[in-house]
């Protein structure tokens, strides 16, 4: 196996911590501008009315 596959996998995960860092950070400023609450809502959160998952 070659040097440059073996260093693939963790410069990929890498890169993509990274990049997703600043995404985050937009994603919250843009949430607080709209007018929403402080926090983003979490991937897997409830429904705040029903408190059951949609669907």
């Amino acid at each position: 196996m070659k040097a440059s596959r073996i260093a693939d996998k963790p410069l990929g995960l890498a890169m993509g911590a990274l990049s997703g860092m600043p995404a985050g950070a937009a994603s919250k400023q843009v949430w607080k501008r709209l007018g929403h609450d402080k926090d983003t809502p979490d991937a897997t959160a409830t429904r705040r009315l029903t408190g059951t998952w949609p669907g």
